[in-house]
C-alpha cells in the first residue's frame, strides 16, 4: 500500500468511497464536478467508471445506464466518440451549459488534482485504451485500478508499463485463494463481495489475514434495486432508513478499511462520530 493510502487510513480509520462521485441537483455522476461534490461531502476516495467507444476513446461512464442518463437505448460502447459528443446528459446543466460525457483522463485528472484518491472501476474490458489514457496523467500514486480475478485482465496489468496499484474484486473463497497466488502486479487491496453470512469473506479472521499481508479491504454498501446484496444487508438502505449501526456500523466493526457508498456525507459523519466517541 502506498504512502497516500496509508496516510489516509491513519487519519480516517476507514475511507469513504463515493460511488461514481456524487450526483446532486443538475450535476450528473462520473463527472469532474460530481467528484468535487463527493469530496465536499466527506469522501476520501472517488470511484469512477470507465468505458471505451468503438473508435477507442476512453470515457468516464457506467455503460448500461444510457437510458436514465442519456435518454438513449444504445450502449455507449457501441457508439463512436462523435456520437457520444452529440448526446448530452438528460436534465444536466453545469454553469448553465449542457453536460457531455467527459473523457476518462479529464475526470480522473481533475479528481486527483482536487486532492482525492481515485478507484477506477469497470475498465478491465479495455485495458489497452484505458491505460494509454491514464499514462498521460501523473496518477500512479493517486489511482487504484479495480479488476476481477480474471486471468486475461491480470495478465494485461502485469504487462503494463506503469506499476499501477490494483484492487482485486473477490466474490468466493476460491477467488480469494487465487489472489494469494497473484504475482507481478502491485496488489494493494481486495474488495470483498458476498451475500452469504456464513462465507469466510465476512470472517474477521480473514480480514485480519488480509491486513497481515499488507492489503487494504473494501466492502460495498451500495443498495441495488435488483440482484443480491454486495455485502450482506449491511448497506446504505439499512444505514439511512433504519439504523447505521446495523449497516455501516457492522462493516466498521468487521475492520474493513474502505466502504463504498452513495451517501458519503452521512457515512463520513457516522464514522467520525464513532471515532470521537470511542
Amino acid at each position: 500500500m502506498n504512502t497516500e493510502l496509508s496516510s489516509l487510513l491513519d487519519r480516517r480509520g476507514c475511507l469513504v468511497v463515493a460511488h461514481r462521485g456524487t450526483a446532486a441537483g443538475v450535476i450528473p455522476e462520473n463527472t469532474a464536478e460530481s467528484s468535487m461534490v463527493a469530496m465536499r461531502s466527506g469522501a476520501d476516495v472517488v470511484e469512477v467508471d470507465a468505458c471505451v467507444t468503438t473508435d477507442g476513446v476512453a470515457y468516464a461512464f457506467h455503460d448500461g445506464t444510457e437510458r436514465e442518463n442519456l435518454g438513449i437505448t444504445t450502449n455507449i460502447r457501441k457508439l463512436t466518440s462523435q456520437q457520444v459528443a452529440a448526446t448530452p446528459f438528460l436534465d444536466a446543466r453545469i454553469r448553465n451549459e449542457a453536460v457531455i460525457v467527459q473523457g476518462l483522463s479529464q475526470v480522473v485528472g481533475a479528481t486527483i488534482r482536487a486532492g482525492a484518491h481515485v478507484h477506477l472501476d469497470r475498465a478491465w474490458w479495455w485495458w489497452p485504451e484505458v491505460l494509454a489514457a491514464l499514462e498521460t496523467l501523473d496518477a500512479v500514486d493517486h489511482l487504484t485500478l479495480k479488476t476481477p480475478v480474471e486471468q486475461q485482465s491480470l495478465a494485461q496489468l502485469r504487462a503494463a508499463r506503469v506499476p499501477w496499484q490494483v484492487m482485486v474484486i473477490v466474490k468466493t473463497p476460491q477467488e480469494l485463494a487465487e489472489v494469494f497466488e497473484v504475482e507481478g502486479i502491485n496488489l494493494v487491496g481486495v474488495e470483498l463481495v458476498t451475500d452469504d453470512p456464513d462465507s469466510p469473506l465476512c470472517d474477521p479472521a480473514v480480514i485480519g489475514d488480509l491486513h497481515n499481508r499488507g492489503l487494504m479491504v473494501m466492502a460495498n454498501a451500495e443498495y441495488l434495486s435488483s440482484g443480491p446484496p454486495l455485502f450482506l444487508r449491511w448497506d446504505d438502505e439499512v444505514s439511512v432508513l433504519d439504523n447505521p449501526d446495523d449497516g455501516w456500523g457492522k462493516l466498521l466493526d468487521l475492520g474493513v478499511d474502505a466502504i463504498q457508498t452513495d451517501y458519503p456525507w452521512l457515512l463520513a459523519s457516522y464514522r467520525d462520530g464513532r471515532r470521537i466517541g470511542a
